[in-house]
């Protein structure tokens, strides 16, 4: 009886000391690959119902999630990220099976990529939320108001309102036709192969998108992958 918790113990300790190590090694991979990764992320590799020691023997990680304050994804920095990462190959190249993650995009990140598309600066605010785009006019604070939505290459933009100082007047209520020169703005959100946005939500602080795939090929440092 001894002898059998002996081993007991020997294999739990194993088991925690390969999560452990598995866990620095996806941290350290993903701080080497993104300069913006924030130093607080945290990884956790599931081991249940399949223990850690045996999905490293098979090549496959079954479930892992990483949170991070801050990151880089696909050319943008994105804030409070959470990941979850299904059937995630240990070798090179490394893919994973599913995968989802959510992030606030902040509302400078949005601004960035909407002043090449209406190709001026302009101001950019969330209000009631709205997404609120504006620039100052001599004697005049001018924005417009949009709905945020999701189609398949970006973001659409659809205007909903004006707004003067501090009111606003829905653009069908605008006279003269003028609503109807004020079309949508399509904000194009470029993704590697296999991910797609699915959703997006607005928040005080910017957008909360969600990004999905399926079979996804990663960058083997994001996970330290090795050759096999």
């Amino acid at each position: 009886m001894a002898v059998l918790l002996v081993l007991a113990a020997v294999g739990a300790g194993a088991e925690v000391w390969a999560r452990h190590q598995t866990e620095s090694v996806i941290a350290a991979s993903l701080a080497d690959a993104d300069a913006d990764a924030d130093a607080d992320s945290h990884v956790t590799v599931h081991g249940f119902p399949v223990p850690v020691l045996l999905q490293l023997a098979r090549g496959q990680l079954d479930d892992i999630t990483i949170t991070a304050p801050a990151a880089g994804f696909d050319g943008m920095r994105l804030e409070d990220l959470s990941v979850h990462a299904e059937g995630v190959s240990t070798t090179s190249p490394s893919t994973v099976r599913n995968f989802t993650t959510t992030a606030l995009l902040p509302t400078e990140e949005i601004r960035a990529k909407v002043e090449p598309v209406v190709g001026q600066q302009v101001e950019l605010s969330i209000r009631d939320g709205l997404l609120r785009i504006g620039s100052e006019l001599p004697g005049l604070n001018l924005a417009l108001a949009f709905e945020v939505s999701v189609i398949p290459d970006g973001l659409r933009l659809d205007p909903v309102a004006v707004g003067l100082g501090d009111e606003a007047i829905p653009v069908d209520a605008l006279p003269f036709g003028i609503g109807d020169w004020v079309g949508p703005i399509v904000v194009p959100v470029a993704l590697q192969d296999g991910l797609v946005l699915d959703a997006v939500e607005i928040e005080p602080e910017g957008a909360r998108i969600t990004v999905s795939g399926r079979d996804v090929v990663m960058d083997e440092s994001l996970l330290g992958a090795t050759e096999g």
